[in-house]
Parts: structure tokens; sequence; C-alpha cells
């Protein structure tokens, strides 16, 4: 906890007798007359205390809306008008009114029914005691018990919270003085009898997070303003070769390779700062008076000079940071000697000449890139070269690790445009052979792919996902018998991109190029996938099929991002663009995502929104009126950016950072606005098959799953039935209707036939090769020429064993 004297400013004292001149253990010693005292004329003079025109004394907390200054205080406005419709995302600077009941500028009855303005009241104010009529106005009895206001938290209506409800866990306490001058004061409408302190000094102790939830030691100076940063990669975890540290590295998308201690301080001396342009407190802003807001730049620091804008990080043996830039390969160790924050390099670094395309990524003891000539090389942790290979003609954009065979090779697998899949043999030696993808549809030549690897199915061997920033996606076997077969339920395409007009009447596509994340959600021992599309997060099983209650949905009424210029083609409202990460959290598996509007949500396995709450009823006390949903989450980390030039993405790492508290991981968020935040995570455990825990998975970024760590799947119990069948939505709207069929063994065939109330039939169609369980929601009917009433769904299945199965569903069609 900080506490924090309130200074009186010339402006605030112009009421008091007199100033204190020193302080003696939290009480005034010496005073001096004050100089700001007006001299006393006007009728308000002739009253016992000046203030008595005032509503009250006390402390005033301001909630400053950051992403609206950056936008629009360079033009001098501070908050938009738009009358009784103005909501808080439109106000630069707003007045939080400690009672949680935001009644100023509004009009109310008085006591005596008359028409009254509220221009402030005493609750309005921190801290503040009030008595409170029994049943007003027919009951004019006080309360027993007089009532105190002195907190302003994260679970009240007046709260600490950012404009769009992410907690900050931060509470603010107005101490009590111990030795009060209490003031009744006269502005409420409420008919309360109101109380304020008019000490000439108040004291406000900021409580910092330290709940059920998240954390922050005592002495942290996080977060730490960076340079701006989306890379994916960008923050990295690195040990010292004797074991110190560790050290938080942030990758800047100039090259900088900015480094801190645990604690958030610098461990490099600064090197240099840097302005940001979109930010309000670095661009010259004329205010209305005509003066300028002085230029402000976050000092950063870095292990060697910037050499290209970053491809990719990761790193070896803990210790080892490697960075692939447009120019070159760098090989970085770091010195604990010089990490003390007074030494401008901080270890050996190690440069190879070389321009980036895709990596690097540790595996097999050497660390891996591909060039943008096309060559996939290898190096040796020294920085030596190992071997390369040329790959075939084309763009390439991810690489993942595997294991082959029953020897378990390593080996790499490669993607690129049209969803290509090279398999490289990196431990015997380097050549490459094509996987042929069986897409079947032509995937669009503009797809950006991604590779992530694990097994499965289970079987032993590790299989291949391709994902497209498009939405196709693809699970195929990686085995000698099966290579590029895909699995029964792919390919798919996910709603990952949307068709967007601009304002000269062009139409363009989103892309989403964030990675998967793997996980075994729903503990039937088989990885899960996961991963973002346009507005919502999908987790979906090896079949293909949604987990129950999944995708979820970040803003379910408008898009993620909540502001973005028209024909922002860069950085589009409907995109997330970052990975999920998964974690046991207080034991069970939690997704993390960082959202574009500034928060990180918590996920449960169903699909909802983390409810877990830090609030205990003995913490009303102090409190004004409480919000419904007390839950701790999403976070608030900031980052929003209405910038169409700068990446408003949030990247998310998990890691042991503070050796001071065993068990649980730091959560560290980067944003691309130049800004990384850690909290300790309560609760938080790496545990078997709940272990993404950065973007890659892994620190070596090698986006693979050891599915062997899983619990070992259930034995099949095949039974000859449909267990579940429906169409959704319902009822069926636009004409489209996608079936959601649950069966207890793998099945031949599969017929839906569709009937009117006559029983005429209307719709048939049937698909082949069902596995076991839920089917994926690919098999949609098209019901467009069906109008508005009520219809039966008949759907039959055909099982190896000859027996057939039924089942029945009534639903309806609206126009």
């Amino acid at each position: 906890t900080d506490s924090v004297r309130v200074p009186y400013a010339a402006l605030d004292s112009i009421f008091a007798d007199s100033t204190c001149k020193t302080w003696d253990n939290g009480s005034c010693k010496t005073k001096q007359p004050n100089p700001y005292k007006p001299k006393g004329r006007g009728i308000i003079t002739g009253a016992n205390h000046y203030d008595v025109g005032l509503p009250g004394s006390g402390m005033l907390v301001w909630h400053v809306n950051e992403w609206f200054l950056e936008t629009f205080l360079k033009a001098g406005v501070v908050n938009a008008y738009l009358g009784d419709t103005l909501k808080s995302q439109y106000k630069g600077l707003e007045l939080v009114e400690a009672d949680g009941i935001p009644s100023i500028g509004k009009q109310f009855k008085d006591p005596l029914g008359q028409p009254a303005f509220d221009y402030g009241t005493p609750q309005d104010m921190l801290p503040n005691i009030f008595r409170r009529r029994t049943n007003p106005p027919k009951d004019t009895s006080w309360r027993p018990t007089p009532e105190t206001l002195s907190v302003i938290g994260s679970y009240g209506f007046a709260n600490t919270n950012s404009w769009n409800d992410g907690r900050t866990h931060i509470k603010l306490e107005g101490l009590l003085p111990a030795q009060p001058l209490v003031a009744r004061a006269i502005g409420g409408f409420t008919g309360d009898s109101v109380f304020t302190f008019r000490d000439s000094a108040l004291t406000l102790r900021v409580w910092w997070p330290n709940d059920s939830s998240v954390a922050r030691p005592a002495g942290s100076l996080w977060p730490a303003r960076t340079a701006p940063s989306g890379l994916p990669q960008a923050v990295n975890v690195l040990q010292a070769a004797n074991g110190s540290g560790p050290y938080v590295v942030s990758v800047s998308d100039t090259g900088l390779l900015q480094t801190y201690a645990v604690d958030g301080k610098l461990a490099l001396a600064t090197r240099d700062t840097v302005r940001d342009a979109g930010r309000y407190d670095s661009v010259e802003a004329l205010l209305p008076s005509g003066n300028t807001r002085p230029q402000n730049a976050a000092p950063v620091n870095s292990f060697a000079n910037p050499d290209g804008a970053p491809v990719g990080a990761c790193v070896a043996k803990d210790s080892i940071f490697v960075v692939l830039t447009s120019r070159s390969l760098r090989f970085i160790r770091p010195n604990p000697d010089s990490l003390n924050g007074t030494a401008r390099s901080g270890g050996q670094v190690t440069t190879i000449p070389v321009r980036g395309m895709v990596g690097p990524m540790a595996w097999g003891g050497k660390v891996f890139v591909v060039d943008s000539s096309r060559v996939f090389r290898g190096f040796n942790l020294n920085g030596t070269p190992d071997d390369s290979v040329s790959l075939p003609a084309g763009s390439y954009h991810a690489m993942a690790g595997l294991l082959f065979g029953a020897t378990k090779d390593s080996q790499i697998v490669i993607t690129g445009t049209g969803g290509t899949a090279l398999l490289v043999n990196v431990s015997m030696r380097y050549g490459y052979v094509d996987m042929h993808p069986v897409w079947g549809d032509t995937v669009r030549s503009k797809e950006h792919f991604s590779v992530s690897v694990s097994d499965f199915d289970r079987d032993g061997e590790d299989d291949v996902l391709l994902l497209g920033s498009l939405g196709d996606a693809l699970l195929m076997h990686a085995r000698l018998d099966k290579q590029g077969q895909a699995f029964l339920g792919f390919p798919q395409r996910f709603l990952r991109s949307v068709e967007l007009l601009d304002t000269a009447q062009k139409v363009y596509t989103t892309e989403d190029r964030s990675p998967p994340a793997l996980a075994d959600l729903n503990g039937d021992g088989h990885p899960d996938i996961l991963f973002s599309g346009s507005n919502r997060v999908y987790a979906i099983d090896w079949h293909g099929a949604w987990l129950p209650g999944w995708p979820f949905l970040p803003q379910p009424h408008q898009s993620v991002r909540f502001f973005s210029y028209p024909g922002d083609t860069r950085y589009p409202e409907t995109v997330i663009g970052a990975s999920p990460v998964v974690v046991s959290l207080h034991q069970s598996p939690t997704v993390l995502l960082g959202t574009p509007d500034g928060l990180i949500y918590a996920i449960n396995s169903s699909g909802k929104k983390l409810g877990y709450s830090s609030f205990t009823s003995d913490q009303q006390n102090g409190t004004g009126v409480l919000m419904t949903d007390r839950s701790d989450w999403p976070l608030s980390v900031g980052g929003l950016s209405a910038d169409s030039l700068r990446s408003p993405y949030i990247h998310l790492t998990l890691a042991q950072v503070d050796s001071s508290r065993s068990g649980d991981l730091e959560l560290l968020a980067q944003t691309a606005s130049g800004s990384l935040n850690v909290w300790t995570l309560r609760g938080s455990l790496a545990k078997a098959g709940q272990n993404w825990l950065t973007s890659g998975g892994d620190a070596r970024r090698s986006f693979r799953l050891e599915a062997a760590i899983l619990s070992a799947p259930a034995a099949a119990g095949a039974t000859s039935t449909i267990q579940e069948f429906h169409l959704f939505p319902s009822p069926v709207r636009h004409g489209v209707a996608t079936v959601h069929l649950k069966i207890g063994a793998a099945a031949t065939k599969a017929r839906v036939q569709v009937f009117s109330l006559s029983g005429h039939p209307v719709k048939e169609e049937s698909f082949s090769g069902l596995t076991e369980g839920l089917q994926p929601f690919n098999h949609v009917l098209d019901l467009s020429h069906l109008g508005p009433d009520v219809y039966t769904a008949l759907c039959e299945v055909w099982f190896p064993d000859g027996t057939k199965s039924s089942k029945w569903e009534r639903f309806g069609v609206v126009k």
C-alpha cells in the first residue's frame, strides 16, 4: 500500500485560514498564514466559515479516459457533448461521484417537492459520514448509526475501473483524520444528513492489487512505459547463465531489446527516449487557453543497437535469447554483472547477417529460421551455422516442431502460401518432404497460415494443424501411411474474416493472423484447439466440433475494438489479433485473452466469463452502491488505440517472474501502444494440458503440445445410437440451419429430412464418414425456400453393424 498526501494548490486553499508549513508524524507542526486567502469582501464573508457556499469539503476523484484524450486533446477537446446520451467513452475527464450515483447535472425533486438541480453533493466527496432517514419522506426518524463512505474500489458504481468496466483492482481509501474537524453539509438532495471533513490535510491511501485473483508486490514499478511493440513474441523471460534473474525483455517494433528487472526497474541504463506520435502526451496539444502541453518521452534501454524490424524471438535453454530481424539473427547471453541499471549493454551479443522471414524457433538443441531467400537454416546455440536447405518458390509464414515416427526424430513443419506443408528432417540430414495437404477446395491465395503440432488422435504419432488468417483450417496426419490426409471433419472454414466497405466504396477483407492455442479443456485426453475469430474465440475438438458453450464473444453486441476510423484496412475493429493462453486457475482450466478494447478476459472451459470474485461482505463497509457483477474479470490493461496507423493488439505471456511467491505465475501483458504490465496471478499453475503459456506454447516458440502428458483417453464404449440432434438457430433465421449431431459410434452415413406440417418433404440432405461423438458444425441446410412456419426434422444414421438410429426434432422458421 502507498499513502499519498494530497497537497493544496492555490485554487484549492483560498478558503483556508492557514496552511501547514512542516509535518511531524502525520500532524502539522507549524502553520503559516495562507497567502492565497482573499480579502474579506462580499456577502459570503459574513458567515462563520468561508466554504458555506460549497456542498462540503473533501477529496474529489477524477476518471481520466486516456484513449479519448490521446485522440482529441490535440484539437483542444476534453469531453464530447452529446447531452444525456453522453457515455463515459466519450468523456476525457469525468468526476467519480463517491456515492456511486451519477447525479451531477440532473434535475431532482427536493424534500419539499420543488425542482432542484444537482451541482454536486457532499456525498460525492471522499471521505464523508452520513445518516439516513428510515423511510423518507414520510418517516422523519433517523437510522440508529451513521455510515462512513471512505473507499472507492473495483466493485461499486463509483469505481476505479476503466471506462469499459475493466477491473484495475486498485482501491482508494480516504483515511479519516485522528481528530477530525467535521462540518455538516447543506447540499444533499436525499434528505440525509451528511458530514464532511474540513481538515487542512487529508490522506489518500492507494491499495495496489492484492486479492484472490491478482497481486502486485510492494515496491513494484509495473506497468512500465515501453517503445511500441506489436510483435506476438514481444515479451520474453530469461535467466542469466549463473541462474540469476529472471529478466523481462520487451522487443519493440524498431528492434529495441528493452530489459527490466522483476520489479519493473530498468535493468540497463537509459540509452534513448522514444515518442509515440499517437499518444496525447507526446504530441503538441493545443489547449483553448493557447498554451501547449509539453512533450513527454519514454526512457528506453536495449541490449544492443537496433538492427532492423523484428520478425520473431525465442528463448533457448532459459538463458539464450534469440531475435530474428529483417537484417540479422542475434544470440544474446545476459551478463548479471551488467544488469544493474547502470550499464548500457547487458551481455554478449552474437550477430549473424540473415534477412529473416520465419522464426526463430529453438528445437532439438538448435535454432532454426527461414530467410528471405527461402533458405531453411539451422544454427548451434553458440551462433555457428549447422546446415541449410533451399525451399521451393513461394512465401513462408510459420514453423512448428514435430517428433516423427517410432524413433521420434526431430523434424520441423513449415507452412506458407496456399496452405502448403513441408516436413524438414533436422536430426539426420537437412531435406524436405512435401506433405501434400488434402485441402479439397482451393484455399485463398492471399491467406496467411500458422502451423501447430500435437498428437490429436492419441495414436502415438504427431499430427499437424494448419490455420489460415481467413478462417480455413485443416487437421491432418503426419505419419507415413496417412501423410497429408485430413481428419474427419476437416477442412473447415471458420469466421475469421469479414468483408467491409470503406469510404471510397471499396470492398476489402479482414484477416486474423494470430496462431491458435492447444490445450485439453474438456478433460477427454485429446488436445483441443482455441483461436480467435471475428469478434469471437473458438474452441473445437479434434473432430472439428465446437466445445459446449463456445465460441466466446467478448462483446456480444458490438465490435470488439469499439472504435475504428472509416476505411481502417490495417487494424479493423472486428479482429482480435492475439493468441489465447491457457493455464490452470484455482484448479480449473482457464483461457486468458487480450482484446483490442484494452481488456484481458478470463474464460472457463465452458466458454463463460470467469465469475470468481474477491469481494466479501465485510468489505461493503465504507463503499457506496455496489455493482451487480462483482467478478474479478476482465482486467484493465489499457492500450486502447484510436489511431488507424498503430496496432491495437495485446499479447499475453505467463511465466514465473516473482520468485518470492512460490507456485503462482505472473501474467505479462504487452500493448502495441507502448506499455508492459505485470500481475501475479493468484492460484495459477501450469498443469499438463493447461500450460499453453505464450504465443507458440512455450519460450522456444515450438508451437507443439506434448500429448503424452495428458490423461489417457477414455476407452471407447461404442453404442450405435443418436445421442443428440437438433437444428440451430431455432427459430431459423436468414434461411440457414446448422446440424447439431452427436452419435455413440462411428457411422457410415446420415440423412436429414425436413417435413412441413402436412407431412410433405421439403428438404433432404445426406453426408457420410461420421466419427464417434459430436460432429463438426459444417453440415449446413439451405432452407431459404421455406416460408415462416413450424417444421419437423428427421435424422437417420446408419452404423457399420447394420443398425439404424433415428431422431425427430421440431423447429421454426422466421423471416
